[in-house]
């Protein structure tokens, strides 16, 4: 049955295009779980994917309302990275120790916002500190500029 589900995950994984990975080594893929303002949907689903190909850091999102993510971290659900149009959120949330200090950076601007991450306080903060780097790629900046965006 082992020998079975090894062979299984070997092919599962390589029809979706990714590195084989094994039951056994499930445990030591890092993962980030981003948190982000709903206008970021479609530009960060797109980044976190390729991310995900070049890395080996799985990516998962959520989106909607910054003020509504902000209480989902307030309220201790899992997240890694905060993204939102509305940095005073941020500083709501580093005031209650709840974001990195030194992680707290612009990453994008619209004609009407401009969208800050940070990174949600935690013990592995390593997977989140590599997304947000990436977000800062000429890379990352052609699909941002793609979907509307700009860097600062």
């Amino acid at each position: 049955m082992f020998r079975f589900s090894r062979i299984f995950a070997f092919f599962a994984v390589i029809s979706a295009g990714c590195m084989p990975v094994f039951a056994d080594d499930a445990k030591e893929i890092d993962s980030v779980t981003v948190l982000a303002d709903a206008r970021l949907a479609v530009p960060l689903s797109e980044l976190a994917s390729r991310f995900a190909q070049q890395s080996m850091i799985s990516v998962a999102g959520s989106f909607g309302v910054s003020a509504d993510q902000k209480k989902k971290i307030e309220d201790g659900e899992s997240a890694d990275l905060f993204i939102t149009s509305d940095p005073a959120l941020i500083e709501q949330l580093k005031i209650k120790g709840l974001v990195d200090v030194y992680s707290i950076q612009e990453i994008a601007r619209s004609k009407t916002a401009h969208f800050t991450a940070a990174i949600v306080a935690g013990e592995n903060m390593t997977p989140a500190r590599n997304f947000l780097a990436y977000l800062k790629t000429t890379e990352s900046r052609k699909i941002l500029f793609a979907n509307g965006l700009t860097a600062p």
